[in-house]
This record gives C-alpha cells, sequence and structure tokens, in this order.
C-alpha cells in the first residue's frame, strides 16, 4: 500500500531521539509517536506508515532517521502500541467516518481508488495490520476497507 507522500522522507530528516537516552521513547510515547506519524491527517495512512516500519521477519519496528537508524525495543514497544491503538481507533470509526478516512488517504497518496481497491482485492490489505492483529480484526478491516472503497469516488 503506498504511504502518505512526503511522510518518509519528513522522517528522513528528523533527529534521532534516542542518543540523549535510551528511555526517551518510553518517557515521551506521544511526542514521539506524534514527530513521526503526526502530519498524516488519515488514521489509514497512519497504518499505512506505522506498517513499513515494521519488519515482520525481525518482529520489530525500524525507523531511518537523519543520521541513523532505530530500531532499539523500546522504540519497537512504543510504535507496536501505537499501530495497535491506530487499529483499534481506524476500526472502532462508524463507516461515514472510515470512508472520509479513506478519501483522505487516497488524496495523500495521489492515486485513484481502483489502485488501493486492487490491493484490497489482492489481499494485500493485511500488509498494514500490526502483528498482533487476529484473523478477526482482519476480516473486520477488509471488510470495511472494501466498503468504503465502493462510497469513495475518487
Amino acid at each position: 500500500m503506498p504511504v502518505p507522500a512526503g511522510a518518509l522522507d519528513r522522517i528522513s530528516h528528523l533527529k534521532v531521539p534516542c542518543h540523549e537516552t535510551i528511555n526517551w521513547a518510553q518517557e515521551n510515547p506521544s511526542e514521539f509517536v506524534d514527530d513521526l506519524i503526526g502530519p498524516v491527517t488519515s488514521l489509514f495512512g497512519r497504518l499505512v506508515l506505522l506498517a513499513t516500519f515494521l519488519d515482520r521477519k525481525q518482529c520489530r519496528y525500524i525507523v531511518q532517521l537523519s543520521d541513523s537508524t532505530c530500531q532499539c525495543p523500546v522504540i519497537s514497544d512504543v510504535l507496536r502500541q501505537a499501530h495497535s491503538n491506530c487499529l483499534s481507533e481506524w476500526l472502532s470509526l462508524n463507516l461515514q467516518h472510515k470512508a472520509m478516512d479513506i478519501a483522505l488517504y487516497l488524496e495523500s497518496v495521489h492515486i485513484a481508488a481502483d489502485v488501493v481497491r486492487s490491493a484490497v482485492a489482492d489481499g494485500r490489505v493485511h500488509e498494514v495490520l500490526p502483528e498482533s492483529a487476529d484473523s478477526p480484526r482482519l476480516n473486520h478491516l477488509v471488510a470495511d476497507a472494501r466498503l468504503c472503497l465502493v462510497l469513495v469516488q475518487v
């Protein structure tokens, strides 16, 4: 799934927060997460962005910042929780808000709804899920994403 335009480039210019103290992300988790995903206004876009940091083989989150690659366990834990929270928040939206959020995501990636429809139809939407997501949450996401894409005319 495409990442919202400019998100990774902006993140690649952020300073590494964990040089001064390894617990920085734990001490200020919302500030760290906001620095990474705050400018992405769509919840679905945030799911996609957080999923790009997840190395599923190593089961950890890896973020390439300006002068280093952050992959410490503390940051992984904070991003794992943020990813899970983001999914829960998106799934709890009503259908109208989900459709508006998908439309916002489509605008941010500058692609037609058909491209995302194809990804959903091909089963690639599971790629945006956190590793802890179970089958019911996957099924919920797929069903709602399909329905929203029918409702959204972009």
